[in-house]
């Protein structure tokens, strides 16, 4: 039987599509198309002038050969010069892969890795970018007058490459560091997506401590129960919803303490009775319910009782559509601060986001892009982008659709273009939303992770982000992760023990305070060396078995620390043996970098540097 033969050879392959080419198509089809057809007229002008071989299209991608890396870099530039000047449709632009490898030939068409490969780098370049891989660039290099920045390596699907960027403008250096700062939004975005009594994000009792710990004031106390929810499980987020939201509208005033989320999901989950909350809370008040939802038809059972009295003081059954859900919840609001004596502040209810929703389906499709948010994933934050892009299109002057796409693009800035644009979403979402804690913190988080692309002083974007910080603060002064919300920005830039009083409020306001609160507020006694006072905390972290892993991975590795700088390393030694019994294969990193991965609220790299050099020293790895 004869087999057939295989043509290979080596061949530089130039690679290149339309950014968001589908979304153009959406918009407006006919204007596209007759963009593209003139694109794709100077595209071929350009192959014919440096010697290339359209071999493949589709669409709007084209695939061409090059016997020369130089000849094949020469068209990129070209042509991306020439969309720029020409502007026939500013809106549409190209990303450009180049790589050289081996290709089978099949008639006119060219298969194979150096084909893919080329392909890949097109789906890592920038838009209006040009993206080379190794051997494009061994064959370039010292023979063009061109500015490039190394990438590393980099992979995209299951190929793994090392690649280049050709810079054609000074914007397009991409900021490598960004995974740090990503990686600080990432840890620290749950803590503060909290403060703003979002209904799809649901407070587990995971990081819950057991202690009772007794609410000191002189404020009637009370406490929302979880609502629950007698429907189909997708209809969660009403009860959940109607939880938060009463959790938080009863926050804005001042005459009540009301009890934090973590502490109703922890009484709830420990099923504690009523004598129980009274003794260990001091909480007077509680409030407990149930929704059951058909359909559009909606019913929500509340009950209001006394527990010093044994009195049941508001018992209320409310049927409605599911679109006046936001006029029942005022409603709801007011009859309880009624029945508790409290004069109600003209405009205080408006203060909840939700006002800023034209329509139930828009609500909704923002807690789904909250739960992609939280989620945290590479997958989730495209998700979450899509999620955005359509309440942006429903809802243009909503300031939570403009503050939903401004987490998606702090998760995905990778030049200082994107950082502007994201920015300016940020600071319109203020515009729109100034009564919103949650634009403030959005906007605080751009000047502080991207500070280098968008300002000429660092200085000066932190100094922005601490003075925003305080205005979300007291947007929701009542909200124990407002107050961490601006001890993380304040330990963010450096200042610590301006820092420490926010962390401190913010653990009397809610004792069973997430681990992201108590961690951080760790890591800021640590770095101030208030030792005696870090160490209960880290005690508290570490042996709590509903605490999450990493989390008392990084109280275990705080109290080595600790001991190893007051001169015991015997007992160092002790709590990284702890330490690495933990089960941490679920993670999928080091201990190591489990643990300075928990640093995520110190900017201090000298601090950082001493910890990791020490936590080296005992042997974590």
């Amino acid at each position: 039987m004869s087999v057939e033969k295989i043509d290979r050879k080596i061949s530089v392959i130039f690679a290149t599509d339309v950014v968001d080419y589908s979304l153009h198509m959406e918009k407006d089809e006919s204007g596209t198309v007759t963009s593209l057809r003139t694109y794709e007229k100077i595209l071929k002008e350009a192959f014919k002038k440096h010697g290339g071989r359209l071999f493949n299209t589709g669409g709007d991608s084209f695939l061409a050969e090059f016997s020369s890396a130089v000849k094949a870099v020469e068209c990129a530039i070209d042509f991306q010069n020439i969309v720029k000047e020409k502007k026939i449709n500013p809106s549409l632009s190209f990303r450009i892969g180049i790589n050289a490898g081996d290709v089978i030939l099949q008639k006119k068409n060219l298969l194979g890795d150096g084909v893919n490969v080329a392909a890949r780098l097109e789906q890592l370049s920038q838009p209006n970018g040009i993206t080379i891989s190794k051997s494009i660039y061994d064959y370039i290099e010292g023979k063009l007058d061109i500015k490039i920045q190394d990438l590393g390596i980099q992979q995209v699907k299951k190929n793994k490459f090392h690649a280049f960027d050709i810079l054609l403008d000074p914007a397009q250096k991409r900021d490598l560091k960004r995974k740090k700062y990503n990686l600080k939004i990432a840890s620290v975005l749950a803590l503060f997506l909290l403060l703003f009594g979002v209904a799809y994000y649901q407070t587990t009792s995971n990081d819950e401590t057991p202690e009772t710990l007794v609410t000191k004031s002189d404020r009637p106390s009370i406490l929302v129960l979880p609502f629950k929810n007698l429907s189909a499980s997708e209809n969660e987020f009403v009860a959940s919803g109607i939880t938060d939201t009463l959790i938080s509208t009863l926050s804005n005033y001042e005459q009540l303490l009301v009890q934090s989320r973590n502490t109703s999901d922890f009484v709830s989950k420990n099923k504690f009775s009523d004598k129980e909350i009274l003794a260990n809370y001091k909480t007077q008040y509680v409030i407990s319910g149930s929704v059951q939802v058909a359909g559009e038809k909606t019913r929500i059972n509340v009950q209001l009782n006394d527990l010093v009295k044994n009195d049941t003081l508001y018992s209320e059954k409310y049927d409605f559509e599911l679109q006046d859900l936001f006029k029942v919840q005022d409603t709801l609001s007011e009859e309880i601060l009624n029945k508790l004596s409290i004069k109600l502040i003209v405009g205080s209810l408006g203060q909840d986001y939700r006002k800023y929703f034209k329509s139930v389906e828009s609500w909704r499709k923002s807690f789904k892009a909250r739960s992609e948010l939280i989620k945290g994933t590479p997958e989730s934050i495209q998700n979450l982008g899509r999620l955005a892009d359509e309440l942006m299109r429903e809802e243009p002057d909503n300031p939570m659709s403009l503050v939903l796409k401004g987490w998606h693009l702090l998760y995905t800035v990778t030049n200082k273009q994107e950082a502007i644009t994201g920015y300016e979403l940020a600071l319109k979402s203020i515009e729109l939303g100034p009564d919103i804690s949650e634009t403030h913190v959005l906007t605080a988080f751009f000047e502080f992770g991207h500070a280098e692309k968008l300002f000429d002083l660092r200085t000066d974007a932190l100094a922005l982000a601490e003075k925003r910080a305080v205005i979300a603060g007291e947007l929701n002064k009542s909200s124990p992760h407002a107050f961490a919300s601006v001890g993380n920005i304040l330990s963010g830039v450096g200042k610590y023990k301006e820092a420490l009083p926010n962390y401190r409020k913010a653990i009397a306001i809610a004792p069973h305070a997430e681990s992201w609160i108590k961690t951080a507020f760790l890591n800021t006694l640590v770095i101030l060396e208030k030792y005696d006072e870090a160490i209960p905390l880290a005690i508290e972290l570490a042996s709590a078995d509903q605490f999450s892993s990493n989390s008392r991975a990084a109280a275990f590795s705080m109290l080595a620390f600790i001991s190893f700088k007051q001169g015991n390393k015997k007992k160092a030694d002790q709590f990284i043996e702890k330490l690495q019994n933990l089960d941490l294969k679920k993670l999928q990193m080091s201990p190591l970098e489990i643990v300075i991965r928990s640093l995520y609220n110190i900017e201090d790299d000298s601090f950082k540097e001493e910890f990791k050099k020490t936590l080296n020293g005992l042997g974590l790895i």
